[in-house]
């Protein structure tokens, strides 16, 4: 081969390198925009709505590898961090295994899955990002992202929420029916929906307040530290005609920013206010520690919008005394969950209570004077400690001593992070090495980058939410596309010729990481995720002139096998089984007829035999029909489908009480002495996982009357009696008719 042929085909294969890391970095930076658009709650996660996030993480990882053992040119960056994450992921692995065993495996499954995604995530961005520019880029979408919420979030307060309360109101089954909600009392679906309309907060895509503001807050942060920059070096942002375009830039930034800080406000997060708060005072120490001045007129400015802000919201009402007299009460609430928390932890130290497990096995530790039964303890370690063990604490504490033991290996590697150096992933052995001595800031491909992150999240949002409880709409998607692209665009001057200190990130994942400690959501990817993102970006910056470690062809292969063994593994496991018993409960839910829906569930419960919602949900269609006299053989089907739905969540308080109402109502209707029998026993379970509700212990004494055994029904009428007292909650005390009947047991 002549030598002109030489450098052709090097540069054909650095173009194929870029194009495959572009498109592989355009995909992920989608999914980072996609998991905030779609609720990742609690229940909506463990019942495995984001699995298709994870599977699609699972495939860029294994592209990645591919594309890197097809070009025998694959370098990797890893550190402290990365072997931590190993070890959780081991850690989370046994604690899910032994929550399949004991507990609820469905569940358990779904979230270890969604923790490997998210371990997946940190370690391909600082994989795939190639430049300082490309790591700007990153930043601004999210930014975006930021304000694309908060843009919804602002009219959910002032247009949306108002009409739909007043709609429901009129007609509640026909707004249930026109946004695809099952109309049936009691339903999952429409709990949380009208759980969602009595809230005044704005919650966007999120179903918490606490979880919109967890996202907004540590992006406010970046976009401050980037208006601070923007100030403070103004030359690198200037290109040919910028002169005549900064007023209008810097109008439209301050608007960005105060888009995102009137959202915040009005979430009424008060842990999210005093980590932006802490945030804030950081850049500022930071800008001091550097020798630099404060600039005051840029100071003035910020604390003139916030009054601006505040005294907007108090003027619409939407702050009131309450928000500075119910903090004592909501640290009081938190206290009760982190006592609780400490007592299931100190009962399961080494495996925890399981992924996905936490509100069931929370029950039978809450406090009589707690306010609800909490689906996380509102505190990032005790969550992780309490779902997966010490070890798994132990791990996932390494995860933030390794991050800042890669950045003291980077500063002492003598780094300039001041400079536009290259990030020299996937580079080759002969030509790669020459090329990542060049300034390869130009050499990427952030249209691609930009495009594919902003248009393919939400269309991977769309999608994915078809088949979620909470759809993304066409409205919302385009208004989000409109409000990210607009964003992007005024911060395209920062992407393209700004500087982006490893500290800016690293500040704002600790934002975060303070919210998520009187907040919690350690385990919600759209909360989560931004925190993860920002310790990569972090890395990726601080360390962008350290050299990547080459992998040699055997290496590349085993590592790939691995990758393919583990998307085996999770299709297997929780994919196919999950997402095709999701379809046919979707499918169920618009059958009109009762025996197609029956069909239907019968083929979820065996497309997933982990799962107890198939076994729930024909459990409420054969008790309706028991109930309405039309069929009686289906109070038989019904007991065959709670036993097999507890079988399948053993640790679930309520389903043994709503048994043992069944079984009770069957016997006053029937006067069957073995209804009664089931009825206590179902009661004495419910009594078991959730000692300190006073219903239960209620209703386990009314059925101990009725079966003659006096002396058992007076001391569980008692305890109800005493824990109705204790309870400072009118939504947890007994109702009259359940009260007397509790005296008059004492009474005789």
């Amino acid at each position: 081969m002549s030598r002109r042929g030489k450098p052709a085909e090097a540069a054909t294969r650095g173009e194929r390198r870029l194009t495959l890391r572009s498109g592989l970095l355009a995909a992920l930076l989608a999914v980072y925009v996609a998991r905030p658009l779609l609720p990742s709650e609690g229940a909506v996660t463990a019942d495995g709505e984001g699995l298709p996030f994870v599977l699609l993480l699972l495939a860029i990882a294994s592209l990645w590898l591919l594309g890197g053992a097809l070009q025998k040119n694959l370098s990797v960056r890893v550190g402290w961090a990365d072997a931590a994450w190993l070890v959780l992921i081991v850690c989370l692995g046994a604690s899910a295994f032994n929550a399949v065993e004991h507990r609820a495996a469905r569940a358990a499954i779904n979230l270890f899955w969604e923790w490997v995604g998210l371990g997946l995530g940190f370690f391909l961005l600082r994989q795939l990002v190639g430049s300082r520019r490309e790591a700007r880029a990153v930043a601004a979408v999210m930014v975006a992202l930021a304000a694309a919420l908060s843009a919804y979030g602002l009219h959910e307060y002032f247009v949306s929420a108002p009409q739909t309360r007043a709609l429901y109101e009129k007609n509640p089954e026909q707004v249930l029916r026109e946004m695809g909600i099952p109309p049936d009392r009691g339903s999952p679906e429409r709990l949380r929906f009208e759980n969602r309309l009595q809230s005044t907060e704005p919650m966007a895509t999120f179903g918490l307040a606490n979880s919109l503001a967890g996202v907004l807050a540590p992006w406010l942060i970046v976009a401050l530290g980037i208006c601070r920059l923007w100030l403070r070096e103004p030359t690198p942002f200037r290109g040919e005609g910028d002169d005549r375009r900064r007023p209008l830039q810097f109008l439209l930034l301050g608007l960005a920013i105060a888009l995102v800080a009137a959202c915040l406000l009005l979430t009424k997060s008060r842990s999210a206010w005093i980590a932006t708060a802490f945030g804030a005072a950081c850049l500022g120490g930071e800008a001091l520690r550097r020798g630099r001045r404060l600039n005051w007129r840029a100071l003035a400015a910020g604390f003139g919008l916030l009054a601006a802000l505040v005294s907007v919201a108090i003027v619409a009402g939407a702050f009131d005394r309450e928000i500075l007299t119910e903090a004592s009460k909501s640290l009081g609430y938190r206290w009760q969950y982190w006592r609780s928390s400490l007592a299931m932890i100190a009962d399961h130290p080494w495996l925890g209570c399981g992924p996905g497990n936490f509100q069931d096995e929370y029950t039978r530790y809450k406090l009589a004077e707690a306010s609800e039964v909490v689906a996380d303890p509102h505190n990032w370690l005790l969550e992780v400690w309490a779902t997966a063990g010490s070890p798994a604490l132990l791990a996932f504490l390494g995860i933030f001593a390794g991050v800042a033991c890669d950045l003291v290996r980077f500063r002492r590697s003598g780094n300039k992070p001041a400079a536009a150096l290259p990030l020299p992933l996937g580079e080759g052995r002969g030509e790669g090495r020459l090329a990542g001595r060049r300034d390869l800031t130009k050499s990427d491909d952030v249209a691609t980058l930009l495009a594919g992150g902003i248009l393919g999240g939400f269309l991977l949002a769309f999608f994915v939410g078809l088949a979620s409880t909470v759809a993304l709409s066409w409205e919302a998607t385009l208004g989000g596309l409109a409000v990210m692209a607009l964003v992007v665009a005024v911060f395209y001057p920062w992407i393209d010729r700004g500087t982006l200190p490893a500290g800016l990130p690293l500040i704002a994942a600790l934002v975060l990481a303070v919210n998520l400690l009187a907040a919690g959501g350690i385990a919600f990817p759209g909360v989560a995720g931004s925190l993860w993102l920002l310790l990569a970006l972090g890395l990726v910056v601080a360390g962008a002139d350290m050299p990547a470690q080459p992998l040699s062809a055997r290496a590349t292969a085993l590592s790939l096998g691995l990758m393919l063994a583990a998307g085996c593994a999770f299709l297997w496991s929780d994919y196919l089984p999950a997402m095709n018993c999701r379809l046919a409960l979707l499918r169920a839910q618009t059958a009109e007829k009762p025996a197609d829906q029956r069909m239907l569930l019968k083929s979820a419960a065996e497309a997933d035999p982990l799962s107890d919602e198939p076994w729930n949900q024909l459990a409420a269609i054969d008790r309706a029909s028991w109930a309405s006299r039309e069929n009686p053989s289906a109070f038989a089907r019904w007991e065959r489908a709670i036993r097999e739905a507890a079988a399948r969540r053993p640790h679930w308080a309520a389903a043994r009480e709503q048994a043992g109402d069944a079984y009770k109502q069957a016997f006053d209707r029937d006067r069957r002495r073995s209804d009664l029998d089931e009825a206590v026993a179902w009661y004495e379970q419910a009594v078991g996982l959730y000692p300190n509700r006073a219903a239960n212990h209620a209703k386990l004494a009314i059925a101990l009357a009725a079966a003659g055994d006096a002396d058992r029904a007076r001391q569980a009428a008692a305890e109800a009696l005493r824990l109705d007292e204790l309870t400072p909650h009118a939504d947890q005390k007994l109702p009259a008719a359940l009260r007397g009947a509790q005296q008059a047991i004492l009474s005789e």
